[in-house]
């Protein structure tokens, strides 16, 4: 197993997760806690995409930077009239794609 990304917050991670499944590499989401600051100790969760194929970590992190390069997506509206935020690729709705 290796990581081959570090999210910014859960949705980030779940989705960079599921984009690489869908790019046929295997992967997992594994959470951790650092500390952060001084006494008492903040505790502060992070999660990282690891993948069981280390011979294609360079495909992988390739993948991520595609998708990264992209920039954030904003809200948008579906055809069905449902507002949705930017990280919805399909209509919670409808099931209509973006």
């Amino acid at each position: 197993m290796l990581a081959v990304f570090r999210a910014r917050d859960p949705g980030e991670a779940y989705r960079a997760r599921d984009l690489l499944r869908e790019g046929g590499i295997a992967a997992e989401v594994s959470w951790e806690m650092r500390a952060t600051g001084v006494l008492p100790l903040d505790i502060e969760p992070f999660a990282e995409v690891w993948i069981a194929d280390e011979a294609r970590a360079e495909e992988a992190r390739a993948l991520l930077a595609e998708v990264e390069a992209r920039g954030p997506r904003g809200p948008w509206t579906c055809a069905c009239g449902a507002e949705n935020e930017g990280a919805f690729d399909a209509c919670p709705s409808c099931g209509a794609d973006r």
